[in-house]
């Protein structure tokens, strides 16, 4: 019995004599070759051809540190792709279980996350030259849409989109696009100037709106030899249809009582058929066969407005039409949007039957562009002093 226990005995420090050795014998063979390695590697750094240095080591050595140096020398010449897959190779395969030297002190987690880093910034300079290329061609904000629509991850691209939109005042759309740049932007510094550019332009377009309100002509009666009033203009009878958004268009009448002052005064009443004015809401696409002085056609409107005629002076029993949503998107029109629209059908109601040149007056036709956004939410003083001399005169 004592002869069995002995065996084990012998059997168990031998096992523990073998363990101990070959952790010695692994750790020895590790560091040596991260030596012989690091000492090639940091031969290289000094050699004129680098890549092609490192290139050699990895002939022989499977190496995620060699690797990651030559994902570096491949990236300052330049050669933005080709770093990309060296560095991919880091990404993907980080301990190579077919390479006898991954357990090595450097091939750790350090070199994958650098390698990351790496090839977001390699890629950055891939979209950099990309942009830099399609800027020679573009000269208006739909080229640079078109490139873009091939290449939507390119975020220098959309930095240049935003900025030809801000070019042609295009300001909300230009918003969005750089706001989308500088979630994406990864670095800091980039992602200030572009916030400090949007910031400039947004007050350089208001100053130019003040500036044009300024200098624009008091009203624009020229373009109403043919206007058509409300006769008993001293109380106008409204009627608006009861709804979530009804106080938002009697603030909208009684902005433009205000404004008015003893020209127009209106009067709110619960019969409709009583009512000089009505104001309905609806949710669908409205149309109107009211044509501008160019021409154009009101059609997918946010409100439109109709009346019966009682002379050529006078109407009477005008009727507003305001849309809850885009007929086209489906989107709900904000209070804001929906204020403005009810502003401007008030005036038409008036009797205001062509619209202003001016965008920064309610009555210019927002609801007939396409690509500009950029128009009043409330009343300028062109819209009130052109309302006022109609029914003055």
């Amino acid at each position: 019995m004592f002869g069995v226990k002995k065996i084990i005995l012998t059997a168990i420090v031998f096992a523990l004599w073998g363990g101990l050795i070959f952790v010695l014998a692994k750790n020895h063979y590790c560091s040596s070759e991260q030596n012989k390695i690091a000492k090639l590697t940091k031969n290289c750094k000094e050699n004129y051809d680098q890549a092609q240095c490192y290139l050699a080591i990895l002939n022989k050595y499977d190496s995620n540190y060699t690797k990651f140096n030559y994902g570096v020398s491949l990236f300052k010449a330049k050669k933005y792709s080709e770093s990309i897959d060296e560095f991919n190779k880091i990404i993907s395969k980080p301990h190579d279980e077919n390479t006898k030297y991954h357990l090595c002190k450097f091939d750790n987690s350090a070199i994958v996350d650098a390698s990351k880093q790496n090839v977001t910034k390699a890629q950055y300079q891939i979209d950099e030259i990309e942009a830099k290329k399609i800027s020679t061609i573009c000269r208006n904000s739909a080229c640079y849409d078109k490139y873009l629509s091939k290449s939507p991850k390119n975020n220098q691209l959309k930095l240049l989109y935003g900025i030809s939109l801000m070019e042609e005042d295009n300001i909300d759309k230009a918003t969005k696009v750089i706001n989308e740049y500088m979630t994406n932007e990864i670095f800091q510094d980039k992602k200030l100037s572009a916030q400090k550019l949007l910031a400039q332009k947004h007050t350089q377009h208001r100053d130019n709106n003040i500036k044009k309100s300024l200098g624009a002509k008091s009203d624009y009666m020229d373009k109403y030899q043919n206007y058509s009033l409300i006769k008993e203009a001293d109380n106008i009878k409204v009627y608006v249809e009861k709804s979530p958004k009804r106080n938002l268009a009697l603030d909208a009448f009684k902005t433009w009582d205000i404004a008015l002052g003893d020209s127009v005064n209106f009067s709110f009443i619960e019969e409709e058929k009583e009512a000089d004015i009505t104001l309905n809401f609806e949710d669908k696409k409205l149309e109107d066969t009211f044509s501008d002085s160019d021409g154009s056609a009101s059609t997918k409107l946010s409100g439109i407005y109709t009346d019966t005629k009682t002379s050529k002076q006078y109407h009477n029993k005008a009727q507003i039409e305001i849309n809850y949503r885009n007929p086209k998107t489906r989107k709900q029109y904000s209070d804001k949007e929906l204020r403005a629209s009810m502003l401007h059908e008030i005036a038409h109601a008036l009797g205001v039957t062509h619209h202003s040149t001016n965008k920064g007056d309610i009555l210019y036709p927002k609801t007939y562009s396409k690509t500009n956004k950029n128009y009043a939410f409330s009343l300028s003083k062109r819209d009130i002093n052109t309302v006022k001399k109609m029914y003055e005169n």
